[in-house]
Order: structure tokens, then C-alpha cells, then sequence
């Protein structure tokens, strides 16, 4: 309800409505028609004071006792009306203190809504912390969160932070330009500039030459002595690769040494891949070509002898603890599911099988582990002289080349360059 305005008596300033009701009133007390206006002269020329003197002469005469009765209505109608106004505000504040339980009463008669899911703000873009949650719309209406003034103004700043540092970036490069160069400056770039061009030379020769290899195929002195230098593949493999004359070699000395086939041929090169691999692993170096004999059996005994630490001779070094500790020879190798084997050598063969070490045991003597060609044995001297030795043996077979080349096979793979 809008507020009234006081005169300086106190009493609230009637409306328009209540003025023209209690002029009605006067009037009517006073014997004169309310709808009656008598429209006041003004004098086309003279002063104002002239025409006030004029219209004031032209009003009826009132008695001092008809201005008491005017001004007692008067009171009367102000009274009344500012009683009106008292039951308003009264009525007004009552039906506010009577909303909320209408409120309830009707939110009771009414099924509740199905609550709505509370909706998070994402965290701030420069605090982290989450935005307050907002409550769940009523009625099922979701309201629409408006967008925070602080993330416009935050926007902002990252646009401008980010404008100045392009700027400052775009002027050090200018700088950096037009600034003359110092005499070590110059020549370090002209160094690099040189090398730059050189490897590209180099690259693109490289290409040539690798290029005029597989369409051309040069076999001479020059191009295998560049080859060496500059290998170009052939078979390219996850564990290494072989070039382009040594890859040729070895298909060719394979077919001529019995493979079946072409492809038997590059199996095996397949294998000498893995076999080098093996054998930079180990410090051994193969070389070019075929896998010699030699080569083979020194890296077999290379990995057997890494086997035992492996755990690859564990049975056999197990029964030789067993023998220590005083366990017999025969029920040590039973136990352990060795086979037993005795026989006669001379001593040159039981210096081949066995090593030199036989030669200086002694009868019921038991040796160490001893490495073989592809396996683990463990000797008892029964009898000895000068021509034979009558030995009793138990063999443990151990993890050798041809062992680790199967198991690189399964995960191997390849590609050829080559026809």
C-alpha cells in the first residue's frame, strides 16, 4: 500500500476523491449547489491586485459561526478517512502474515514435484573454488543460470595478457632481427648453416646411392666399400637388420650349402639376425656372413655358462649340493631324475667331452658343473690310468643358441626390401 503524505498538522493529505467528497459536504452546509462553479472573472487588462480586490469584493459574506461548522466537517471528514486508511494497513498486514500458511495449505492439497537434480557451477576461473549451488527450480522449471559478471571481466584480462605477450614476443623477434650480429655469432651461424648443407648432401646422395642399389644392383669394389660406410637394407627386422651384400651373401652361400628353397635361404638369415643380436648383447661380435661353426660353439658355451645364473642348470647344480653333503652319487641323480651313464674314455676324448680338468681328478673324486656343448655335466672318476678313464656321468640339458633363436622367431617381425 502506497504511503500518504502528512500536512504540517499531522493529518494525512486527503485524495482527490476525498477532497471533492468533503467539499460536497461544505457546500451542502453552507446552502450552496456542490455541482454549481462559479468561474472567477479575470480582467482583461489592470493589474492582478486589481482583479484579486475585484473577485474578493464578489464572494458571499460567511459568518464566524458557519467557517466553525466548515471547519469542524472538515475535521470530522479527515478523521473518518484517516480511520479508513488505519483498517486498510491493518487488513493489509494481516493477509501478509496469513500468505505463508495459504502458501503451505495449498502446497499440502497439491501432489509434490519430483525434486530436480541441484546444479553446480563449474569452479572459478581463477580461485578453483566451486560457485554456490543453486536450489532446484520449482514446479519442474529449471532456471538458467546467468553468467557471472566477474568471468566477462576475467575473460578480458586473459585477452589483454595474452595480447601483450604477443606483442613483447613479435617485438623481440624484431629486435633480434635488426640487431647486428657479432664477429663469434656470424661464424657460429655460418658453422651451422655448413653442417646443415652438408647433411643434407650427404642425405641426399645416401638416397641415390640406395636408390641405384635396388634397380641397378652394382656388385663391385666401390659400392660394397660404400655399403660399408652408407649400409643400405635389405630385411629389416624389430631386432635388427642385414644389408644389402651381406643379406645377398648369405642367401647365396645357404643355397649352396643346402637349403631347399629360397625362402629356407632367408629363414636363415632371419636367424643370423637374432643371432647377432644375441651376440652384441653377450660382447661378441660375428662379423659379416654366415654363422661359422666356431662362432656358434663359443657363443653356445657364452650362454650356457649364463644359464647357470639364470637358473637354467638348477636341477643339476641342486644334486651336486646334495652330493656334497653327503649324499651318494648314484641315489643324488635318481632323485633328481638324472640318467646315469658309465663308460670308458681315452684321454683325449674325455679331455674333448669334458675338459682338461678330468685328467687331473682322482678316483671317487666328483667334479663341479661342468659346461658342455649344449648342456650341464656332473663327472665321478671310477677308475683311471694311463690309457682310459672309466668315468660315471649325469648330463643336464641347458638353454643354447638354437633354443633363444625359436623363442625370438614367434616374436619376430619382417620386412623385405629385396626381391
Amino acid at each position: 500500500m502506497a504511503k500518504t503524505k502528512q500536512n504540517v498538522d499531522g493529518l494525512y493529505a486527503a485524495g482527490s476523491s476525498k477532497t471533492k467528497e468533503s467539499r460536497k459536504i461544505v457546500l451542502e452546509y453552507i446552502g450552496e449547489d456542490a455541482s454549481e462553479k462559479k468561474p472567477i472573472e479575470t480582467p482583461a487588462a489592470g493589474t492582478r491586485l486589481d482583479a484579486l480586490a475585484k473577485n474578493k469584493k464578489q464572494r458571499p459574506a460567511v459568518s464566524a459561526a458557519d467557517r466553525q461548522a466548515a471547519a469542524a466537517a472538515i475535521e470530522l471528514v479527515g478523521k473518518e478517512a484517516a480511520g479508513d486508511r488505519r483498517a486498510a494497513v491493518f487488513s493489509d498486514k494481516k493477509e501478509e502474515a496469513e500468505k505463508p500458511a495459504l502458501k503451505s495449505a495449498r502446497a499440502a492439497e497439491q501432489p509434490a514435484p519430483a525434486a530436480l537434480p541441484a546444479i553446480r557451477k563449474r569452479p572459478g576461473p581463477k580461485t578453483g573454488r566451486p560457485q554456490p549451488v543453486e536450489p532446484a527450480a520449482e514446479a519442474g522449471v529449471t532456471k538458467r543460470s546467468a553468467r557471472p559478471k566477474t568471468h566477462r571481466l576475467i575473460s578480458a584480462r586473459k585477452i589483454k595478457r595474452k595480447t601483450l605477450a604477443v606483442k613483447n614476443r613479435v617485438e623481440k623477434n624484431i629486435a633480434r632481427a635488426v640487431r647486428p650480429e657479432s664477429p663469434a655469432g656470424r661464424s657460429s651461424a655460418l658453422i651451422g648453416k655448413f653442417f646443415s648443407i652438408a647433411a643434407a648432401v650427404v642425405f641426399a646422395y645416401y638416397l641415390l646411392f640406395a636408390l641405384s642399389v635396388y634397380w641397378l644392383h652394382p656388385d663391385n669394389r666401390y659400392s660394397r666399400l660404400l655399403n660399408r660406410c652408407l649400409p643400405v637394407p635389405a630385411i629389416v627386422s624389430n631386432f635388427g637388420f642385414l644389408d644389402y651384400y651381406e643379406y645377398n651373401d648369405g642367401v647365396a652361400a645357404a643355397l649352396a650349402g643346402g637349403a631347399p628353397s629360397l625362402g629356407e635361404a632367408r629363414q636363415e638369415m632371419a636367424r643370423l639376425i637374432i643371432a647377432k643380436k644375441i651376440a652384441r648383447e653377450h660382447g661378441l661380435e660375428l662379423g659379416a656372413g654366415r654363422l661359422s661353426p666356431e662362432k656358434k660353439s663359443e657363443l653356445d658355451a657364452i650362454l650356457l655358462e649364463a644359464g647357470l645364473s639364470r637358473g637354467f642348470g638348477e636341477k643339476a647344480v641342486e644334486a651336486r649340493k646334495s652330493i656334497d653333503s653327503g649324499e651318494n652319487f648314484d641315489d643324488a641323480a635318481k632323485r633328481y631324475g638324472f640318467d646315469l651313464n658309465s663308460r670308458y674314455f681315452t684321454a683325449e676324448e674325455a679331455a674333448g667331452k669334458f675338459g682338461g680338468k678330468i685328467a687331473l681328478m682322482q678316483i671317487g673324486q666328483v667334479s663341479d658343473i661342468i659346461v658342455g656343448e649344449d648342456g650341464y655335466f656332473v663327472v665321478q672318476v671310477l677308475e683311471k690310468n694311463d690309457a682310459a678313464f672309466g668315468l660315471k656321468y649325469f648330463y643336464a640339458r641347458g638353454k643354447i643358441l638354437d633354443d633363444y633363436i625359436d623363442e625370438y622367431l614367434k616374436r619376430m617381425k619382417l620386412w623385405s626390401l629385396v626381391r
